[in-house]
């Protein structure tokens, strides 16, 4: 039964990036069935849609090009754009594992600053097809380039500052960077991530805000120890115009935990299950697009099933997750699980108000690893 706590745990924290919270009112009326399967089948449509749009951004298309530029000219072996997208892998979906933004220093020497160059300004020179330097500013490393290939003259401006790391051995740590971008003098872009460790170089907190008009994410991760252990919060919005898209705000209290260190090596194995440290609780919400889940997870209770035929009943008594329609609050359907004995798994299932039930993986394909 313990590989069914790890896919539990999936469920409450893989899909973090998903959803600001809104006020379930459990007197409005519940969706009907037909209802409830139109919101919860255009949700995968309207993420697709939205990161089509953001990929279509001044800014995106900027870095793009810019990483063209940039990574088959001046430092090779660093692509900043494969670096900021593990930064939003960070927050978007957290792991127990190993997942911080490491870096390999370019191969040319006189990169020292900084793992994506010395600070200076570096400017785009049409005629010989790679990068002016001036070692001016002292602090902060500015890039001015062509947005697009359809450019005659550089105007885009990128600038990296607060820039620091940790090296241990031949591994740099990103600890912290702010990014800006300007697109014919207007702000494109604005990053500001920072990593937070102790003495030990162990996680304590991570965050993270990307302003990339008309989109906005935050996110945040976190290790407190407590009375009962260790607790792990997780938090995220994702805005267009203001307008939540994406969101959550995850709670997981654990009795033993080890809390990651950023140097420790992963040798890329799966966690051995007996040694590997379940949560006593989770709980929080998760909303994406006008669907909203809300987590009660009383893990430890749930272990106390005395028997296989007892298990039904203690997950279905302490794992609950009920589904909102977000923002009005109506009902969609909540999850009842069933064991399967043959198989060792715990399977979810969505009981719609009509008392009809359908399997969550019919909907949240994310999810097929469950069966």
């Amino acid at each position: 039964m313990k590989r069914n706590f790890l896919k539990l745990l999936a469920i409450a924290i893989i899909p973090l990036f998903l959803a600001v919270s809104c006020s379930k009112d459990d007197e409005n009326d519940p969706l009907t069935k037909s209802e409830a399967v139109e919101i919860l089948s255009s949700t995968s449509e309207q993420m697709t849609s939205t990161m089509d749009e953001v990929m279509q951004t001044e800014a995106m298309k900027a870095m793009d090009y810019f990483d063209l530029l940039y990574g088959d000219t001046q430092n090779p072996d660093i692509e900043l754009k494969q670096t900021a997208q593990k930064l939003i892998l960070v927050a978007g979906q957290p792991s127990l594992t190993k997942q911080f933004p490491t870096i390999q220093k370019a191969a040319k020497e006189e990169v020292t600053d900084t793992p994506f160059g010395n600070y200076g300004t570096y400017t785009w020179n049409f005629t010989l097809l790679d990068w002016d330097y001036v070692a001016e500013p002292t602090d902060v490393l500015v890039f001015n380039f062509p947005s697009d290939n359809t450019q005659d003259e550089n105007n885009a401006e990128l600038v990296l500052s607060n820039v620091s790391t940790i090296v241990s051995q031949e591994d740099e740590v990103l600890t912290s960077i702010n990014i800006a971008l300007d697109v014919n003098e207007v702000n494109a872009l604005t990053v500001s991530y920072a990593l937070t460790l102790d003495a030990e170089n162990n996680f304590e907190d991570l965050s993270l805000t990307i302003d990339m008009p008309p989109f906005f994410l935050s996110a945040s991760i976190s290790f407190t120890n407590n009375n009962a252990g260790v607790l792990l919060q997780l938090s995220h919005q994702f805005k267009k115009e203001g307008i939540s898209i994406m969101s959550s705000s995850i709670q997981a209290q654990f009795a033993e935990f080890e809390i990651p260190n950023i140097f420790q090596e992963d040798d890329g194995t799966e966690p051995v299950e007996d040694d590997f440290s379940m949560p006593l609780a989770v709980e929080g919400f998760i909303q994406m697009g006008s669907v909203k889940a809300t987590l009660d997870l009383d893990i430890y209770s749930y272990l106390q099933a005395p028997s296989p035929q007892d298990v039904d009943e203690y997950a279905n008594d302490n794992l609950k997750i009920k589904i909102y329609k977000y923002p009005a609050g109506n009902s969609i359907a909540y999850v009842k699980w069933y064991y399967n004995i043959t198989e060792d798994i715990l399977e979810a299932f969505l009981v719609f108000s009509n008392g009809e039930e359908e399997p969550v993986v019919n909907y949240f394909p994310m999810f097929n690893f469950m069966e």
